[in-house]
C-alpha cells in the first residue's frame, strides 16, 4: 500500500507524494475541493507534511522551478544534491542546450539550492514556510491540523 509523506495545494488542485511498493508515487487531481484532501490525508502517514499555495503569490512559482524537489524516500532532514560531477557534465553539454533545456541547465549550475536538488519533509516545510501566502499543516490520525 502506498503511504502519502507529502500533500501539497497549488493553483491547479490537491496533489501528493510518497512510497509504496515500487518505489516513489505520484498523484495530481486538479481538484481543489475539501474532499480531495481528506482522500489524500487518509492514506498518509501520521505527521505527513500538508500545504495550500493556492493564495501563494508569484513566489511560490518561483520556489517551485527553481528551488529543490521533495524526496519522500529521503529522512525529514535529507538532502540529495546536485553534485560538482553533475554541474561539470552539464556545463559540458551546455553548448548543445537549446531553449528552456538550456534554462535548466544554468540554474543547475548554482551552487545554492536548484531544481535538481532533493531534500526531505522537514527542509522542504523550511523552504514553503519562508514563502508568503503557503499554509502549512499535517496529518494526524488521517486529519490535517494546519498551524496558526
Amino acid at each position: 500500500m502506498d503511504v502519502l509523506k507529502l500533500i501539497g495545494k497549488g493553483r491547479n488542485g490537491w496533489h501528493a507524494s510518497g512510497v509504496g511498493q515500487w518505489g516513489t508515487v505520484s498523484c495530481s487531481s486538479y481538484d481543489t475541493r475539501e474532499e480531495q484532501l481528506l482522500k489524500f490525508a487518509a492514506q498518509a502517514e501520521d505527521g505527513a507534511l500538508v500545504y495550500d499555495a493556492s493564495k501563494a503569490g508569484a513566489e511560490f512559482e518561483v520556489m517551485v522551478l527553481s528551488g529543490p524537489m521533495f524526496d519522500p524516500k529521503l529522512p525529514p532532514d535529507g538532502v540529495d544534491r546536485f553534485t560538482k560531477d553533475d554541474r561539470a557534465a552539464m556545463a559540458r553539454m551546455m553548448p548543445g542546450l537549446g531553449g528552456g533545456f538550456k534554462d535548466l541547465a544554468k540554474a543547475g549550475m548554482r551552487e545554492t539550492f536548484c531544481g535538481f536538488d532533493k531534500v526531505g519533509s522537514k527542509i522542504y516545510e523550511e523552504i514553503l514556510s519562508a514563502v508568503p501566502g503557503v499554509r502549512i499543516g499535517h496529518v494526524h490520525g488521517g486529519q490535517v491540523v494546519w498551524k496558526e
